[in-house]
């Protein structure tokens, strides 16, 4: 018995979504109103002995690669698929693989039986199959998929390494504070007892009090705070706003600008390339771009695209795409050369993603270094204020034995 998906409402209009077993639609919809009171609106079938597995970027590029390869050699696609699961060293890879020529040995095309795994197969990738299915050239679609995950993963790889020396630093940056105020400070309190200190050291032995007297309802706080913050972003409305605050943000807003348009060009080039309809390519290309705000202004996009709109024209009116690209798409239009217009502009964007991130990292690092460097600067201070008043109180032999004597005993 089939699974489908469905979404339907109820008699106030409320809308629910689930999945049932049932023999065909028409069961569907005569058990759900007879069980539950509810109205079918749509449905999808999905195959539940599906495999669901989530393939990285290397898995996708390396799988693409190597089947690419086979069908180029003349290898049939279920042959094809049988020597990638025999080589994999990965069982779960393996199982999927397998779960995919079991479909295709039973008459099902590729794109179909990599569908029928549910989310295991990108819907980017399944599309790019299914055009080379259509043209013939299969071959060709799956290593140009190969050459786009690599490139994503290479992209991705650079940014996180980019990104790792200012998270390194950060972590640094609050281990000393903690440190200064868990441990440090502390040792002063005997030392300043019965003295009238200056504001900002009486700001930092408060601090420290918190640190040293109260650490499991800091930490619970801390631990709450975080909760909060992790619950309340996955409102979709929290989302689309953070996404949207990103693109704002100084420094910081261009280099997410340029890494999404970098995704949206590399995909929408890939797609092209292999065949796909315009409509299609910029709506998968649009779903990859990791920015829930950009995203969703695709529907406009298409919207204008399907009455007559030129792709430059109707890109035009997202917010959050770089300019350049636009410019680059209207010039293809202009002279019938967009596919390899696109492809440049890929690269070229790729490179800047990059670049920009690493102008970014030569900001952050002195800024960084600034903080704890301020953060330990007025610790100082409110420590050497209190003792240059205390100096200046006795006489300076004295002052210095009191000194050493109220540290050993605190």
């Amino acid at each position: 018995m089939p699974g489908y998906k469905y979404t339907a409402s109820d008699v106030k209009g409320k809308i629910v979504k689930g999945n049932a077993y049932a023999s065909d639609p028409s069961h569907l919809k005569e058990s759900l109103m007879n069980n539950s009171g509810l109205y079918l609106v749509s449905w999808e079938e999905y195959n539940r002995d599906a495999v669901r597995i989530r393939l990285g970027r290397g898995q996708l590029s390396e799988f693409c690669r190597e089947l690419g390869s086979l069908l180029k050699a003349g290898i049939p696609v279920v042959k094809a698929l049988s020597i990638i699961s025999t080589r994999t060293t990965d069982k779960k890879l393996s199982k999927l693989l397998n779960a995919v020529g079991a479909e295709v040995r039973k008459g099902s095309d590729l794109s179909l039986a990599m569908k029928m795994q549910e989310d295991s197969f990108p819907g980017l990738l399944v599309s790019v199959i299914r055009s080379g299915e259509e043209s013939g050239d299969l071959d060709k679609s799956c290593l140009n998929m190969a050459e786009y995950y690599e490139r994503e993963k290479r992209l991705s790889s650079e940014i996180r390494s980019a990104m790792l020396y200012p998270v390194i630093l950060l972590c640094l940056t609050l281990g000393v504070i903690i440190a200064v105020f868990a441990f440090i400070l502390p040792s002063f309190m005997n030392l300043f007892e019965d003295m009238k200190l200056p504001l900002i050291t009486r700001i930092m032995m408060k601090i420290s009090d918190i640190f040293t007297k109260y650490p499991l309802p800091l930490i619970l706080t801390a631990g709450t705070a975080v909760s909060i913050v992790a619950l309340v972003g996955r409102s979709e409305r929290v989302r689309l706003f953070a996404d949207k605050a990103k693109l704002r943000l100084p420094k910081v807003g261009r280099l997410n600008r340029i890494i999404c348009t970098a995704r949206f060009a590399r995909t929408l080039s890939t797609l092209y390339s292999s065949g796909t309809s315009i409509l299609n390519a910029v709506s998968l290309a649009g779903s990859t771009v990791e920015n829930r705000y950009i995203s969703s202004q695709f529907d406009k996009t298409l919207k204008m695209l399907r009455s007559g709109s030129s792709l430059s024209s109707a890109l035009g009116a997202i917010d959050g795409l770089d300019q350049k690209l636009l410019q680059t798409i209207g010039i293809g239009e202009e002279s019938s050369s967009l596919d390899e217009l696109l492809e440049n502009i890929a690269d070229d964007y790729d490179y800047e993603a990059l670049a920009t991130a690493k102008r970014m990292i030569t900001l952050i690092e002195p800024l960084m270094i600034i903080i704890m460097a301020t953060v330990v600067l007025v610790v100082i201070c409110s420590v050497m204020l209190p003792i240059y008043d205390l100096y200046s109180s006795i006489d300076g032999q004295e002052a210095i034995g009191y000194s050493v004597r109220a540290i050993i005993k605190g």
